[in-house]
């Protein structure tokens, strides 16, 4: 039997498939963990923990919390392992006057929306929580590919564009938020998993892409109109700090509107079979 040397948990989302492709191309062993599946035995290698709730956290909270710390629990606590790197969110950077990994959090537990954050502040917590410097954790921020069947932001605005000739945005044209390109961080990932000098990781663009940029190629690629709902609010992601991977591992990010053209094609090809 082929010895393992990298283990994905939730190998069939969207990072964890495009991690799991990443990792055969380059002719390196792995194994996917599925929720319900039991824990491997032996050593896992080199664990990378994708496993989460992301845009439907709302209508999940008990899957929220289990994916993003009970059933993490499960995993640092029987399995062996090489590293363990587990996905947290740059989400989190709501919360805080300043985007460093070694920024400090004020979170209200009463804001529903802040759920998710919570979950994975203490799935961070339990990771730091262990005593072994191969215990990591990523920050990543809104991950951008061919990524068609979600329900998230991007996705959405193209299925608009595309499908219905038409965007509603209910956030304002001054609205954005960091983008990075999954091909970008799952090259890192793998990097930080193996030769990380730190803990904590943001990756991230380091740039905000506002709406009003991305609507305006999405109106170029597609013919399609745009409205924008009246009094819509404003929402700005703080901009996340990529100094530490930059530094460490030369990271430079592609920017999300040098990649949406072709993702939109990609779209439409997919949408058109």
């Amino acid at each position: 039997m082929e010895h393992i040397t990298n283990t994905i948990f939730g190998g069939l989302g969207f990072i964890g498939s495009h991690l799991h492709r990443n990792l055969e191309e380059a002719g390196l062993p792995c194994q996917i963990v599925s929720k319900g599946d039991s824990l491997p035995s032996g050593n896992l290698g080199n664990v990378y923990y994708c496993a989460g709730v992301t845009s439907d956290f709302r209508s999940r909270p008990f899957d929220t919390i289990d994916a993003h710390v009970s059933s993490l629990a499960n995993v640092l606590k029987n399995c062996e392992y090489t590293s363990f790197l587990y996905l947290s969110s740059a989400r989190i950077y709501r919360h805080s006057s300043i985007t460093t990994e070694d920024a400090k959090f004020t979170i209200d537990p009463h804001d529903p929306e802040n759920l998710v954050d919570i979950s994975k502040l203490a799935g961070e917590s339990l990771c730091l929580s262990v005593d072994n410097e191969k215990v990591r954790i990523v920050r990543l921020s809104n991950v951008f590919g061919n990524d068609f069947f979600s329900k998230n932001f991007l996705t959405d605005l193209m299925e608009s564009a595309v499908v219905k000739g038409e965007i509603n945005l209910r956030s304002s044209l001054d609205s954005c938020k960091d983008y990075v390109d999954i091909e970008n961080a799952v090259d890192v990932m793998q990097q930080i998993a193996k030769e990380g000098k730190h803990r904590i990781y943001n990756i991230a663009s380091g740039k905000n892409t506002s709406h009003k940029e991305i609507t305006h190629l999405l109106k170029e690629k597609t013919g399609c109109n745009l409205i924008v709902e009246v009094n819509a609010e404003t929402t700005e992601w703080p901009s996340i700090n990529i100094d530490r991977i930059s530094q460490e591992f030369n990271f430079k990010p592609t920017c999300l509107l040098e990649g949406l053209g072709k993702l939109v094609d990609n779209f439409k090809e997919n949408y058109s079979r």
